[in-house]
């Protein structure tokens, strides 16, 4: 198990980063850090919570094509009317390869 030391360099560099302005190195450690031991330095090292959550807002943009894709087809075995455009886009992404 490892301690979390706000005097290692490793530390003081994150805590260094995450306290400036937002910047592409901010949401960098914020949205490409794994997410529990990065939550957890944020609240060690009393940085603000809004600035954190609106540093890992990009983080949507990787998890809104799952769930578009996602709730297309469930709408398919819902609604026999969505089905076609789930099989269109399916078809079209098949025709590309």
């Amino acid at each position: 198990m490892t301690s979390v030391n706000p005097f290692f360099s490793q530390v003081r560099a994150m805590k260094i980063v995450l306290s400036k302005p937002m910047s592409v190195a901010k949401v960098s450690i914020l949205v490409g850090g794994p997410d529990w031991p990065t939550s957890v330095m944020c609240g060690i090292l009393h940085l603000d919570p809004v600035g954190v959550l609106l540093g890992t807002t990009p983080v949507a943009l990787l998890i809104l094509p799952t769930i578009l894709a996602g709730s297309f087809f469930f709408l398919a075995d819902r609604d026999p009317r969505c089905a076609a455009s789930v099989f269109l886009c399916s078809e079209s992404h098949r025709s590309t390869r």
